[in-house]
């Protein structure tokens, strides 16, 4: 391998290895920034009317539709269908503090 063409392979690789760590970096940013917006959905819902609650929680939980996310949070049903049939929401203050405990 010339001289040339051993440069040429290492800035690929050094190129490949940059690419990967702002990869990483987006990933971490946009985690970041779901964790922040939630907590402050949650700040702005506990500030809420305990009606106004029950509304709005609903329609958060419409909003989560993968079947393992929904597991996850104890919603009723795998879908949105199901989630809407099963009744108005029962969310309380507590119940909404208890989601943020997630650590």
């Amino acid at each position: 391998m010339s001289e040339l063409d051993l440069k040429i392979f290492q800035a690929k690789k050094r190129l490949k290895t940059l690419q990967a760590q702002a990869s990483k970096q987006q990933r971490k940013d946009d985690t970041r920034r779901k964790v922040l917006y939630g907590d402050a959905v949650l700040k702005l819902l506990e500030d809420l009317s305990e009606e106004n609650q029950k509304i709005w929680v609903v329609k958060l939980h419409e909003k989560i539709t993968r079947t393992t996310d929904r597991k996850f949070l104890k919603l009723v049903g795998p879908n949105i269908e199901r989630s809407r049939r099963s009744g108005p929401c029962t969310s309380t203050k507590r119940d909404l503090a208890n989601s943020r405990d997630i650590s």
